[in-house]
């Protein structure tokens, strides 16, 4: 993976934005693509693990009026056991691929879902142990914005998809 790193944010925003979907302005340096995050302060790297619910609306379309962008904060020094954690958990039920929280769904037919056999109940109880694995440890954040695309389109400086993805992306990451 291709990271950017910048001690100048100003720059960051100058010399690359055309480079990236988004840039970040949150005071640190920063490493950033489209997946992950990680950044640095003087005592602790955090990593931040983004997903978005899907594409954020045409401004012409009523439906879904929501567009949510995720995240977990992981401190560095407990990333490497939340990892065997997760690998864990989906070795002992024969879970191949990413977690996407789609698989859940109770008829989602996708025939590349791993979850496809499976019923409803253990489908929650490995949603669970996943919970379960996050609330274990404290120092483990979670972050959401969830953005009504109706109403944002009503904002000046909001006139597309990628306006929508960005402003919600923003406002997580400033908050990380």
């Amino acid at each position: 993976m291709d990271f950017l790193q910048t001690e100048n944010v100003k720059d960051c925003a100058e010399k690359y934005i055309g480079k990236f979907r988004f840039c970040l302005f949150s005071g640190h340096s920063v490493y950033l693509n489209s997946y992950q995050i990680q950044k640095y302060s003087d005592k602790h790297r955090h990593l931040c693990f983004v997903d978005e619910s899907g594409i954020p609306t045409r401004p012409s379309q009523e439906r879904p009026g929501f567009f949510a962008i995720g995240g977990i904060i992981i401190p560095e020094k407990h990333w490497h056991e939340i990892r065997k954690k997760v690998l864990c958990l989906k070795d002992q039920n024969n879970y191949k691929g990413a977690v996407k929280w789609r698989y859940f769904a109770p008829n989602n037919d996708d025939p590349t879902n791993p979850m496809l056999e499976w019923d409803e109940e253990k489908r929650n109880e490995f949603r669970l142990s996943l919970f379960n694995i996050i609330i274990e440890n404290n120092a483990i954040k979670l972050i959401c914005c969830v953005c009504n695309t109706r109403l944002a389109y009503n904002l000046r400086h909001v006139n597309n998809q990628e306006d929508v993805y960005f402003q919600t992306y923003k406002a997580v990451t400033e908050r990380f």
